[in-house]
């Protein structure tokens, strides 16, 4: 089995030929069989089991679960998380990425997950589509392994369209508001009834049709017919019409 994995050499010493034949992974021990000759060509063949010593070995790939993020308007995103595969098993490994790429002060490494960082360094705009970043990972001997990753970069849409429509929706709803407002001022002003006292207008107009002086008092029932009579006082609450206006409480006559 690992014939060509090993030699003797003429002053008798045994050395490894093809390393890449042994395995202390697949295999920890090795075991070869010699064989010694005399001139006579008596011979002794005897087995010899060998340890195969674990060396430590570079990791070998590197890989991303995620290669497309859309870009955040601030804060940060994790992107994608790292896996290292490394015939050490159980060795232990770290990411680091490359300062020579681009756009390394737009990301940052966190427990193996690659996370993008907005950040005034960051100079990633809405025109870059895709992102070439260069990392390394090492294991716990410092044995390193660099890869190259492209990353699709997605930018958000509406944002701009859905500022402008909150905008036009609380627009409408203030004009709606004033409208209402002006509507419900209108009908004060043209209202012609308090439930306390008569206002100067309403005062005046009395007066010139029944041409007496009006004072404050109680006033059961009052008809006006053929007229328009508006009352211009706060609190008012009446029935305007063209033609007859009933108002209810308020003023007494004399004179």
């Amino acid at each position: 089995d690992y014939d060509g994995a090993f030699m003797v050499t003429n002053d008798h010493k045994l050395v490894v030929r093809n390393g890449d034949l042994l395995d202390h992974e697949r295999e920890p021990f090795a075991t070869v069989r010699f064989r010694v000759c005399d001139r006579e060509h008596h011979c002794l063949e005897k087995p010899f089991r060998l340890n195969v010593v674990d060396v430590n070995e570079p990791p070998t790939r590197i890989e991303l679960s995620e290669q497309t993020f859309t870009l955040p308007e601030r804060g940060s995103i994790v992107v994608g998380i790292f896996k290292v595969t490394d015939p050490d098993e159980g060795d232990y490994h770290r990411v680091s990425i490359d300062r020579t790429s681009d756009f390394h002060r737009c990301f940052d490494i966190d427990d193996m997950k690659l996370v993008f960082v907005t950040s005034e360094d960051c100079k990633l705009s809405d025109k870059d589509d895709s992102v070439a970043l260069k990392v390394s990972a090492y294991d716990a001997d410092d044995a390193p392994l660099s890869a190259k990753f492209y990353l699709e970069v997605l930018h958000q849409e509406g944002g701009t369209e859905l500022v402008a429509m909150i905008t036009w929706m609380i627009s409408l709803m203030i004009i709606i508001l004033l409208i209402v407002c002006f509507a419900m001022s209108s009908l004060k002003r043209q209202a012609g009834v308090s439930d306390g006292r008569v206002g100067s207008s309403a005062k005046k107009t009395l007066d010139k049709t029944f041409k007496g002086r009006l004072r404050n008092a109680t006033l059961k029932k009052f008809q006006l017919l053929d007229e328009r009579l508006s009352f211009d006082f706060p609190n008012t609450y009446a029935d305007y019409f063209t033609g007859e206006l009933m108002v209810v409480p308020a003023v007494s006559l004399s004179g």
